[in-house]
């Protein structure tokens, strides 16, 4: 029997240990980078965000549209110029070289060629006459959508009363969908708000039939701006806003959104981080440190939003799916039965906030985040002046030690869709506009907006507000 002095025990438990160790460390480092490849290649599977189109360097063309249906009449006045009189001056020095062209038509027929919807006229004195304004149905639908299939770079201004006739059973207004065709291409839709006296022949479109005349000192209309980028829509509105202050605007553009988690990197457990702009997504792996106090234990990721005030949507609502992989003979494999029993996950609004003494389960402060491409469309400064406070997520991820694991992966999936908009858009919009009192609001108004704000955000921001997050357990 072989018998070993005391030191030589100790030196060889001591040489046991530190290969234990040594084979636990590169264990680690072999997980964290098969987490990387995984969290790399789910990435590069997930839809790509739609492209928007790169800036030109100049116009091809500006044009601008007058609506002159009879229901326009009112917002002129030959001896006192109305707000809307002071617009239709104003637009062509802020639209340099613009042509101007009188749209609609006599009837409600469907004229066979769209050309016929439009005429060339000159800027000048029958502009402000009300027997300018004498076509019986303005298509905006048709007009649009010869718009949304034109290939040259042209910034178009639609200015209208914003009503919009619903077919009966139609599920949304013909307009929606040709606005929908515009947007898909990557293009830029702007609304400017604007307030005019009005007094004349008033169309109630819940009527379908004219009212008697109403004086009105405050009734709504509208430019719909088209513009191939945000940086021309950026250029008119800032020319536009110096001569009307109190104008108002909706835009809904590929930067109006973004969303960042925030990792707190000194948080007890963890081993390894990787995020923007080191990668496409955020990871981040934990060493058993994190289960110290049990098997289970919370920790809070703080989701950062930046939201455009002139985006429509004020509040988001949020889903949550998460995918767990285990790691079984050196690799990750995804179980269908998803994460281990006790994996919880919570989403709260960030108005609850965290207990200011848990230091390891609340996420540290982190810059406001920047909107994607926003080289290509203004300067930090213009971007963090035109972003509102925005209510971010407080995501409150449950951890459960799996048994059957010596480390686990989740891949935590966020998808968002507007929950509601702004009080600002309710208060333009009426469902009844046969009502006298309702003559300073546009019928709904309100619902339009939702149908654009829901179709550009499915469209154009779903795949994109929210990177894919990726955390590693350890659990034994």
């Amino acid at each position: 029997m072989l018998y070993l002095c005391r030191p030589t025990r100790i030196l060889l438990l001591l040489f046991l240990a530190l290969n234990l160790s040594s084979t636990a460390c590169n264990e680690k480092k072999r997980v964290a980078e098969a987490s990387r490849d995984l969290a790399a290649t789910i990435t590069r599977s997930l839809p790509a965000p739609p492209k928007a189109l790169s800036p030109t360097s100049s116009l091809e063309e500006r044009r601008v549209y007058l609506d002159a249906s009879l229901s326009m009449k009112g917002f002129v006045n030959t001896t006192k110029h109305t707000k809307f009189d002071e617009l239709l001056d104003a637009i062509g020095d802020a639209m340099p070289g613009c042509q101007l062209f009188k749209y609609g038509q006599r009837g409600t027929e469907q004229l066979e060629n769209d050309a016929r919807l439009v005429q060339r006229v000159d800027f000048g004195l029958e502009l402000h006459r009300p027997d300018f304004y004498n076509l019986s149905y303005n298509p905006d639908d048709r007009l649009i959508d010869t718009l949304a299939k034109e290939n040259k770079s042209v910034l178009s201004v639609l200015i209208s009363d914003g009503v919009y006739s619903e077919p009966r059973g139609a599920t949304s207004p013909p307009v929606v969908r040709a606005i929908q065709s515009w947007m898909e291409r990557g293009r830029v839709l702007g609304i400017f708000v604007f307030t005019s006296s009005f007094s004349g022949p008033f169309y109630s479109e819940h009527n379908r039939a004219f009212l008697p005349s109403i004086p009105v000192p405050a009734r709504p209309f509208y430019a719909f701006v088209f513009s191939p980028t945000e940086r021309d829509f950026r250029d008119l509105q800032e020319r536009l806003q110096r001569r009307f202050p109190d104008m108002r605007s909706i835009l809904f553009s590929d930067s109006s959104v973004s969303c960042i988690p925030v990792l707190n990197e000194r948080m007890k457990g963890m081993y390894s981080i990787q995020k923007p702009p080191d990668a496409s997504y955020y990871w981040q792996m934990f060493d058993l440190g994190l289960f110290a106090q049990g098997n289970t234990v919370p920790v809070q990721y703080n989701i950062k939003c930046l939201l455009s005030q002139e985006y429509p949507a004020s509040d988001f609502k949020l889903d949550v799916i998460t995918e767990y992989y285990r790691w079984e003979s050196g690799q990750f494999k995804k179980t269908e039965s998803g994460p281990p029993t006790g994996f919880l996950i919570k989403a709260d609004s960030d108005k609850e906030k965290p207990d200011e003494g848990d230091k390891d389960s609340a996420a540290s402060t982190s810059p406001v985040p920047q909107p994607p491409d926003h080289k290509n469309s203004e300067s930090e400064k213009d971007v963090r002046k035109k972003a509102g406070s925005s209510p971010g997520i407080n995501l409150v991820v449950t951890f459960s030690k799996d048994p059957s694991s010596n480390y686990g992966f989740y891949h935590i999936r966020l998808a968002a869709s507007p929950k509601s908009l702004r009080q600002g858009i309710q208060d333009l919009s009426t469902r009844d506009d046969s009502v006298r009192e309702n003559a300073n609001k546009t019928f709904r108004f309100y619902e339009l907006i939702n149908a654009l704000t829901d179709i550009h955000f499915k469209k154009r921001l779903m795949d994109k507000v929210y990177p894919p997050l990726f955390l590693t357990v350890t659990n034994r």
